[in-house]
C-alpha cells in the first residue's frame, strides 16, 4: 500500500553506504521506521533526516513489517534557523532523542503531532533558546499522562518528582523551593519567564528527565543531555 503523510524525523542511522533508516513520527500513522536508499550522491537527501525535520513522505507500507520503504521525501517546512545555530541544533538533537525514546505508539495522534509541529516552529523562531527545551518538555506532559496537578501554595512549596505532587516537606526527590515555584508558574502560564541561573536551569532539566523516567514505563536515559549541558555551560 502506498501512503503519504507529514512527519517529524526523530532519529536516523546509517544503514549502508547509501541508505538510511529513520524513525519518523507521522500525522497519520504515529511512530514508524522507514528506510530510504540512494540517500548519498549527487542529489544528497541527508538534510531531510536531521533531528526534528518536518517532512512530507511517500512510503510503501506492508502489513506485518517493521520497516517501510520511502519512495519520496521533501520538506513540509524548512526550519533554516535550527540547523544554522549550534544551540538550536543541540536542542533539536536532544528533543529528537527524547521523543524517540518516549513515543512507541503506531497509532495516529493528531493532537500530539500538532503539538510537536508547533514545538519545532517555536524552536526555529525563538530568540530565547536557553529555556525552550524546558518549556517543550512541560508542554508535552499531558500527551504522556504525566501532567501534575498544580497545587502549589504557601505551605506546599516543594515539587516531589517521585510522587508528582507539591508538598510541604522536602525529600530527596524534591525540587528546591525556587525551582518548584518556577515549575508552578510555567504550569499556570506557559509563557512565564524562567528566572533561573545556569546551574539551576541544568538541574531543573535533569529533574524533568528523571520525572519522565519515573512515571513513563520503558523510558530510557537521554544521552544527548550531556552534550546539551556542555553547549549551554
Amino acid at each position: 500500500m502506498i501512503v503519504s503523510t507529514e512527519g517529524i524525523v526523530l532519529h536516523s542511522i546509517k544503514y549502508s553506504d547509501s541508505s538510511i533508516i529513520a524513525h519518523i513520527y507521522t500525522e497519520k500513522f504515529g511512530i514508524g521506521s522507514y528506510i530510504m536508499n540512494n540517500v548519498r550522491g549527487k542529489l544528497s537527501k541527508t538534510a531531510y533526516f536531521q533531528s526534528l525535520s518536518h517532512v512530507n513522505i511517500v512510503a510503501y507500507k506492508k502489513h506485518n513489517t517493521t520497516i517501510s520503504r520511502l519512495s519520496k521525501i521533501e520538506f513540509a517546512t524548512i526550519h533554516v534557523n535550527i540547523y544554522s545555530d549550534i544551540y538550536k541544533a543541540s536542542v533539536a538533537q536532544f528533543l529528537g532523542e527524547f521523543l524517540h525514546k518516549i513515543i512507541h505508539s503506531e497509532e495516529a495522534n493528531p493532537a500530539l503531532f500538532k503539538c510537536l509541529s508547533s514545538a519545532v516552529s517555536l524552536l526555529n523562531n525563538s530568540s530565547n533558546v536557553r529555556d525552550i527545551h524546558i518549556r517543550i518538555l512541560i508542554q508535552l506532559m499531558p500527551y504522556f499522562g504525566v501532567l501534575p496537578e498544580n497545587t502549589w501554595n504557601t505551605q506546599d512549596l516543594f515539587f516531589d518528582i517521585q510522587t508528582g505532587r507539591f508538598c510541604a516537606c522536602k525529600t530527596d526527590y524534591c525540587l528546591c523551593v525556587k525551582t518548584s515555584e518556577v515549575f508552578h508558574n510555567i504550569l499556570a502560564d506557559a509563557s512565564t519567564e524562567i528566572k533561573l541561573n545556569k546551574p539551576e536551569r541544568a538541574l531543573f532539566l535533569a529533574s524533568l528527565i528523571d520525572y519522565y523516567r519515573i512515571h513513563v514505563a520503558s523510558f530510557k536515559t537521554i544521552k544527548s543531555i550531556e552534550v546539551l549541558q556542555m553547549v549551554f555551560a
